[in-house]
């Protein structure tokens, strides 16, 4: 009760209506009281409240959005006239709330709005074409013959009657006892529009004349300052000096405005680097200066610190999101999806490859006869059939039910295209999610340079989908599944690629044995890819790079750029958050 009564006592201070607007977009999104978290747990396996919950929030947080440029600035509320405000708007207004693809058939508001009885109606948009909505062709057949067919008794529509359908829809909208109607007179590109056929005679001279350029000033606060930011921006470029006075209704923002243009200028002076570039950690991209962050950071990341493959490699593709996800532990809720994320697609696959091959033992089949495909079936609907009773979002009904297939039978493809692999190359699998590190007895530390020449250690933690034996076991082979592609080949010399290198590495030195080779295999696309050979110069480079981590961390270099062999991709926070397009285009960052 402290701790809560701690987190909430600042609520009971008067605000402003727009800093009551601000405060609860903020509870809503998630950043107060665990908010947004707790209506991702679903009670009971309801993911479609759960659903219905997140789609509702997301529609009130645009509603907060649009209504914090409006709201007023000078009277200060107590928290209580605040909710009476806010729930007064709720109980009043219906918001739509649709699918997040927009899938699916659209209620029109038109139709909907015409079976509900409102005192005061307002019809925006009300221009010709657009209510009413403009008839589709009639193809082969004229509008007269339509007309005529029509008459004789045949289920065919004409314009006429197309109009009179969205004449009796418009009067069912506009039967209110006080009406509003709008439309607009020009496009965005300033060409001419007209009203509504269904609009009543009124007086022309009170619309805004057809024409693109804009009538008077700013209309509200945010266009006011955006006409500072764009009077500012003209100026400079007129009389080239800053000294120059600039009227806005928010210098505080302008300034904060400037500062953050001057930073965005500096972070991308470079968006394609080359082999020849100067150092792109700086003060505005990602070098930590203070040395107590830096203290911290040898702390965290000391010599007892036990490294995944997997989080090495995420630095060696930007150190920004390693900055973000591991030191700062910001992440993204996880929302349910419609579909079944590709994760848990992945997690499915490895646990009946994994189970199958434990059932298989020794007595590896050669190819997948009747009898492995029957085994192979059983074990399949075992795991699938456990994974529907887990508390885990597998997506809408009907999409699982694509994907629960999906998977058994790329899997079965994978599996009889694999079996034969082995057979001709002599492999049988000897260790299956093969682990070490934290939770398990194998402690497992390697010994190796970094790019500089100095010895280091690293502790590594890990989990290897497969060690097969190769040529009566002389050798082995080091194997991690995707469900989809494989990293490429390029990425182990600019350590975007550093698993199969780390993983090949920690075998060898916790069992001892000779580890010739390692490589991904692609469920989906059935075939080995970004095979690396033991002793290989890109083997010896990668452990380099991964040997070299741990002190640009400690040195408090996180700059916002992306290797040359991965690059940004779509799921990656946008610009709006990482401030750049930055990547190499050959090379590394570890590179002299």
């Amino acid at each position: 009760l402290r701790e809560f009564r701690k987190t909430v006592h600042d609520l009971a201070r008067p605000r402003t209506e727009r800093e009551w607007v601000e405060l609860t977009s903020r509870i809503v999104s998630g950043r107060f009281l665990d908010f947004r978290a707790r209506i991702c747990r679903p009670i009971e396996q309801r993911w479609d409240v759960v659903r219905l919950d997140q789609r509702a929030v997301q529609r009130l947080d645009a509603v907060l959005l649009e209504w914090s440029d409006e709201a007023d600035t000078e009277r200060l509320l107590p928290i209580g006239e605040w909710y009476g405000t806010l729930r007064r708007l709720l109980e009043t207004s219906e918001l739509a709330i649709s699918t997040p693809m927009q899938k699916g058939v659209q209620i029109l508001e038109a139709h909907e709005a015409a079976l509900t009885p409102f005192r005061h109606t307002f019809i925006v948009h009300a221009n010709d074409g657009e209510f009413p909505k403009t008839s589709a062709s009639g193809g082969v057949l004229a509008d007269d013959e339509r007309v005529v067919l029509r008459e004789a008794g045949l289920p065919v529509s004409h314009r006429d009657e197309a109009m009179r359908r969205e004449r009796t829809l418009w009067n069912a909208v506009a039967a209110a006892p006080w009406l509003t109607l709008t439309y607009r007179t020009t496009d965005p590109n300033g060409t001419p529009l007209l009203p509504s056929l269904m609009v009543p005679t009124h007086d022309e001279s009170t619309e805004l004349p057809r024409s693109h350029v804009p009538i008077g000033g700013p209309v509200s606060e945010v266009e006011a300052r955006r006409h500072s930011a764009s009077v500012l921006k003209t100026k400079l470029r007129d009389m080239g000096t800053t000294e120059i006075a600039i009227p806005t209704i928010d210098p505080e923002r302008l300034r904060h405005a400037i500062v953050g243009a001057t930073a965005e200028r500096l972070r991308n002076e470079h968006p394609e680097l080359g082999t020849a570039a100067p150092p792109v950690a700086n003060p505005w991209n990602g070098h930590l200066r203070d040395p107590v962050l830096l203290r911290n950071l040898q702390w965290r990341y000391g010599p007892d610190y036990q490294w995944s493959p997997g989080t090495l490699e995420q630095y060696a593709k930007c150190p920004f999101f390693f900055f973000v996800r591991k030191v700062l532990k910001i992440s993204e809720e996880d929302e349910a999806s419609d579909e079944t994320d590709p994760t848990t697609w992945g997690s499915i696959a490895h646990e009946v490859l994994e189970r199958f091959y434990r059932r298989c033992g020794d007595a590896l089949p050669a190819r997948l006869d009747s009898a492995a495909q029957a085994m192979y079936e059983e074990i399949a609907l075992q795991v699938l059939e456990e994974w529907e009773k887990r508390d885990t979002w597998l997506g809408l009904p009907p999409l699982w039910a694509q994907a629960r297939e999906s998977v058994r039978e790329a899997v079965l493809d994978y599996l009889t295209w694999e079996l034969k692999l082995m057979h001709r190359d002599d492999q049988v699998p000897e260790w299956l999610e093969y682990g070490f590190g934290y939770g398990s007895d194998r402690i497992v530390t390697i010994e190796g340079e970094d790019l500089t020449g100095v010895r280091r250690t690293l502790r590594l933690t890990g989990r290897i989908d497969r060690v097969d034996k190769v040529a009566n076991g002389a050798r082995y082979h080091i194997i991690d599944y995707k469900s989809g592609g494989a990293p490429p080949a390029k990425g182990y010399d600019d350590g975007s690629v550093l698993q199969t290198p780390l993983y090949m590495q920690a075998v060898a030195t916790s069992e001892a044995v000779n580890v010739a080779s390692g490589g991904y295999r692609s469920i989906r696309r059935r075939s080995a890819e970004s095979v690396l050979q033991w002793g290989d110069a890109r083997f010896e480079r990668a452990l380099r790079i991964a040997f070299s981590i741990p002190e640009r961390v400690h040195q408090g270099l996180f700059e916002a750029v992306h290797s040359a062999a991965t690059g940004w991709e779509r799921w990656e926070a946008g610009r709006d958050v990482r401030r750049t397009d930055a990547r190499y285009r050959s090379g590394s960052r570890f590179d002299g």
